[in-house]
């Protein structure tokens, strides 16, 4: 539960304007990182951030095959971000 409020209150923090210097497409993957967290938490997976972080990757890997999309390393960065920050709070 107290992942889901976590998660909840990052939402919260990232939709005020003091964030708005961070490009949306960050703040999505940081979101979703945090979300991917909890979510293997949940589900007790052995390591997480491990999972938070190949998750990152595989996506920018998807997306470098893909016509409409690009790699960007800093996705990667802000995936993983999103669970160093839920992990960081409650370990």
């Amino acid at each position: 539960m107290k992942y889901i409020i976590l998660t909840l209150v990052i939402v919260i923090l990232l939709s005020t304007p003091i964030n708005a210097q961070i490009p949306h497409d960050k703040q999505l993957h940081f979101l979703a990182g945090a979300f991917i967290y909890s979510a293997s938490v949940y589900l007790n997976f052995d390591n997480p951030l491990l999972f938070v972080a190949l998750v990152g990757i595989s996506k920018e890997l998807h997306d470098a095959t893909s016509n409409k999309h690009t790699f960007d390393i800093l996705d990667i960065v802000a995936t993983t971000a999103g669970g160093i920050v839920l992990w960081s709070v409650t370990f």
